[in-house]
């Protein structure tokens, strides 16, 4: 039989060292990402698309529009500050920094994972506003929903199927050994009318404004003390993403957030998808090409600085399908469907170790109105429970079901949730919290 916990303060303990375990195993990955081979691959990933940010530059005596806002909107990272000399323009950033990632490691010091993290949000801005030699729409196709630019129009299920054959035909570089009919068909389907009402409303669900609420804090909230030994800290004392923003009221993630045990981020996470845009696109241009299990990149840097949590970026890699589908606490679902490449098969061993941690708590909590007191949770710990459990916590199912929750979550609410997605774990409830 479950374990049913009825002590407010119980529960705050039992999540507090969830989060503290999940925390610790991201930190973990976090160091296995500055080691020297991630660090170089990620190092001319990034390289490339700055080389082609300067060319950009070069064109002209003033930036152009996509540059500029791009660089205006990041610039307050804080990778800036690692630039050796002083920089009086944007332009001088961009040439400053491109050296910079030239040099690689005769850099002293040398740039790191966290470095490249940041740097890829400007690059993933760029590309929003319009920089870069891209296919099509490459942008929405990961970031659907996010800054749609004039119409908003979503790609084909043509479209994305045929890039899928193309992909799986040639690889990751797919774009270098197109015939000429190829390119056609992918010009023709790339603005196709045969639109998935499905795929739309999926969207709709995950991207739109009614479920992804955020306040921007008026004050920095500090980090939490029981994660904060584990916390990778942004340089020159700049806040983490999540002391700035925080997921509120209807937001999809917070109430999942709410429901497990999980730390409270800043709702799912487009600077995730932007990591997938930019290592789809520029990692593909590599001798050898980026390998897919550089998908866990924003895993190791993005969570691990607590800019957003790992729910946030679970479920974005889910819904770009760069993983089958994460499943909250069960780590190694995070691990891309390619596999891991030799310098990050330490990776698999650190997600399974978060996972099989006695802390890693497998919680369901519900509250009375107060999100700030839980009123009672229910702890499975028997293999045959955590095994229906994993249903319960998977992705997709939560993306299409927990919408129809309340704001925060009722006894009623979770008992409907779970007959919805995991039904087997009743067998393993008393009578008082059968469902009617």
């Amino acid at each position: 039989m479950a374990e049913i916990i009825k002590n407010p303060d119980t529960i705050i303990k039992l999540t507090e060292k969830k989060q503290r375990n999940e925390q610790a195993m991201l930190f973990r990955l976090n160091n296995l990402f500055r080691g020297s081979i991630p660090r170089n691959r990620m190092r001319k990933v990034v390289l490339a698309a700055f080389q082609q940010m300067l060319a950009e530059a070069a064109l002209s005596d003033n930036l152009n529009p996509a540059l500029t806002a791009a660089l205006d909107e990041a610039k307050k990272l804080a990778v800036w500050g690692r630039l050796q000399h002083p920089a009086n323009s944007p332009k001088d950033w961009l040439r400053g920094m491109t050296n910079q990632l030239v040099l690689g490691d005769r850099n002293n010091p040398k740039l790191d994972c966290n470095d490249f993290s940041e740097l890829i949000r400007v690059i993933g801005e760029w590309i929003e506003k319009g920089g870069g030699n891209r296919p099509p729409d490459l942008n929405k196709q990961y970031r659907v929903g996010v800054a749609r630019i004039e119409k908003p129009k979503d790609p084909s299920m043509e479209y994305l199927q045929y890039l899928g054959r193309l992909r799986k035909k040639y690889g990751w570089q797919y774009a270098d050994y197109l015939s000429v009919e190829e390119t056609k068909e992918l010009e023709r389907l790339a603005f196709g009318d045969a639109y998935k009402a499905a795929k739309k409303a999926r969207d709709a669900m995950v991207w739109s404004e009614d479920v992804r609420q955020k306040e921007k804090l008026k004050e920095h909230r500090a980090i939490e003390d029981h994660v904060y030994d584990f916390w990778v800290r942004p340089r020159f004392e700049k806040p983490s993403g999540m002391m700035m923003l925080k997921a509120s009221k209807n937001d999809i993630c917070k109430k999942i957030d709410l429901l497990f045990g999980l730390i409270i981020g800043a709702t799912i996470s487009g600077t995730t998808t932007d990591t997938v845009m930019v290592l789809k696109n520029y990692g593909s241009q590599l001798r050898p090409p980026l390998p897919s299990g550089y998908f866990l990149f924003p895993v190791g840097t993005i969570t691990a600085s607590l800019h957003h949590s790992l729910v946030e970026a679970g479920l974005a890699l889910t819904v770009t399908e760069c993983i089958d589908s994460y499943c909250a606490g069960f780590y190694t679902t995070l691990i891309p469907k390619g596999g891991l490449p030799g310098e990050l098969e330490e990776a698999a061993g650190i997600l399974k170790e978060g996972e099989d941690d006695p802390e890693n708590h497998h919680l369901l909590i519900w509250y009375d109105g107060n999100e700030k007191v839980p009123v009672s949770c229910i702890r499975w710990n028997k293999p045959y429970e955590i095994k229906q459990y994993r249903r319960l916590v998977e992705g997709k199912g939560l993306l299409t079901h927990i919408n129809s929750m309340p704001q925060v979550p009722d006894k009623w609410a979770i008992m409907r949730l779970m007959k919805v997605m995991a039904p087997g774990l009743f067998a393993y409830l008393p009578e008082e919290l059968q469902l009617r």
